[in-house]
């Protein structure tokens, strides 16, 4: 193959990979500053075409520069379906119940003959239907010595709230209704899910991460996370144990200012059981230096049981700044009946392994 040839196939795996980013949900902010931005591509204007202005600087590289960053856009594409927007699970197993689940999932994936996650994904039929809504496992992937991550694929049926505006309502809908700017409309949606089971012989412990945790309801959230646990069980032959409770970690995130988080959402009961929710718009300020917020707290001591905790850090780097998001969620009917577990913890806005653990560690230190 003439050189001509090879930079004709490289150029061609740019596109694919490109549009596979794309078709995984990566936005333009995050293609931009966590993608291009840190493999030093020239910066693209916003009103500019980023695909376009991408590929013409690609076009001016050598060929084995172009292999180089070919091979980082399909590492940062993995990284990022492994680690971004998760509902997390973790339990405690040991080594030999590891290696079961293991040899057990890898005996499947084999015998589908070895079918990749890019070949799956997102080659979708226009009949979604043809997907199957059973999970099966489609990649194993070395994370790291130690590490291993399952990527487990389903089409996920769920019905979603769409906010529309006005003026994608055809005529005479909203005839009547004079005032209204913005619609709320309910719609079953069709996807594909990569769900992700990991391996962590290292720490000794199991950990599944539902994909998509924004956009999903409490009731089909747990309709997903039961059919994950369930998936698990079924290679382990046997039960996964108890998840890892993260209720007692809500005060302790909310005390603690030497993390440099910045505590957005903080649901708790009043000592005199009384719910409450205080959050900032955005996740743009620490509701903890608001005077309202030290005014009350002050008055009671500090003396509230927390529920769920949204915590936010920002950081900046080569690509440019972006932040990182942990989120609890639990209700204060846990608390009334005796401290219930919250069993899951969303993690969110990972795009890389580093990014993921940063969140996990600070909830389950290393």
């Amino acid at each position: 193959m003439t050189s001509n040839n090879q930079k004709d196939v490289e150029l061609q795996r740019f596109v694919e990979n490109y549009d596979l980013l794309v078709a995984h949900g990566v936005g333009p902010s995050l293609i931009r500053t966590r993608v291009f931005n840190e493999l030093d591509f020239p910066k693209v204007k916003i009103t500019d075409d980023h695909k376009s202005s991408s590929l013409a600087h690609a076009r001016l590289m050598r060929h084995d520069e172009l292999s180089s960053v070919n091979d980082s856009l399909s590492r940062k594409l993995m990284s990022y379906i492994l680690n971004h927007h998760k509902v997390v699970q973790v339990f405690e197993m040991n080594t030999s119940r590891l290696q079961k689940i293991e040899l057990s999932i890898a005996n499947e994936v084999s015998s589908q003959g070895g079918i990749g996650m890019v070949s799956y994904y997102p080659k979708i039929p226009t009949n979604v239907n043809l997907i199957p809504d059973v999970l099966h496992p489609v990649e194993v992937v070395d994370v790291k010595e130690g590490v291993k991550a399952i990527v487990v694929a389903s089409r996920r049926d769920y019905y979603k709230t769409f906010h529309l505006d006005k003026s994608d309502i055809k005529d005479g809908v909203l005839q009547d209704v004079r005032d209204v700017q913005n619609v709320s409309a309910k719609g079953m949606v069709s996807e594909i899910a990569l769900d992700v089971l990991v391996l962590d012989y290292n720490r000794e412990r199991l950990e599944l991460r539902l994909s998509k945790a924004k956009g999903i309801s409490g009731k089909y959230r747990d309709k997903f996370q039961a059919k994950l646990a369930a998936f698990a069980r079924r290679h382990l032959s046997g039960k996964l144990g108890y998840p890892y409770d993260f209720l007692p970690k809500v005060r302790p995130l909310y005390f603690l200012e030497s993390d440099n988080g910045l505590v957005s959402r903080l649901d708790f009961l009043t000592d005199e059981g009384i719910e409450r929710t205080e959050k900032s718009r955005g996740d743009r300020k620490d509701i903890r230096k608001a005077e309202y917020h030290k005014n009350g707290a002050n008055s009671i001591g500090y003396a509230f049981q927390g529920f769920g905790i949204r915590k936010v850090w920002s950081f900046e780097r080569q690509g440019g700044k972006y932040k990182l998001s942990l989120d609890i969620l639990g209700n204060a009917n846990l608390l009334r009946k005796g401290n219930q577990p919250i069993d899951h913890i969303f993690l969110l806005d990972c795009f890389s392994d580093s990014d993921y653990n940063f969140l996990l560690n600070q909830v389950i230190p290393s």
